[in-house]
């Protein structure tokens, strides 16, 4: 399914509804509709969940990472290993 999501993601991504093209990509992998739509439900209720708790402890980006008591928001590993290594 991420591969096909990935290589027609051109085909879906302007739509108002994508759902249809998932479908027709699920079915093509003999998946289990039901089922399908019960974990993507899933995953979105966990998403949300997790868009909340995030907001209520206000991080405002991703990644949102906090070394010691600092947010920090390295651009590379190289960068992260050096502000641990300063608070170290």
């Amino acid at each position: 399914m991420h591969d096909l999501l990935f290589a027609n993601q051109e085909e879906w991504v302007s739509s108002d509804d994508p759902r249809p093209y998932f479908d027709a990509y699920a079915e093509s992998l003999g998946l289990d509709l039901d089922k399908f739509h019960a974990d993507a439900q899933s995953t979105s209720d966990f998403i949300k969940r997790q868009a909340a708790e995030g907001k209520k402890a206000g991080v405002k980006h991703t990644p949102w990472l906090i070394v010691g008591d600092e947010v920090v928001l390295p651009r590379s590993f190289e960068e992260l290993d050096q502000i641990i290594q300063e608070k170290l």
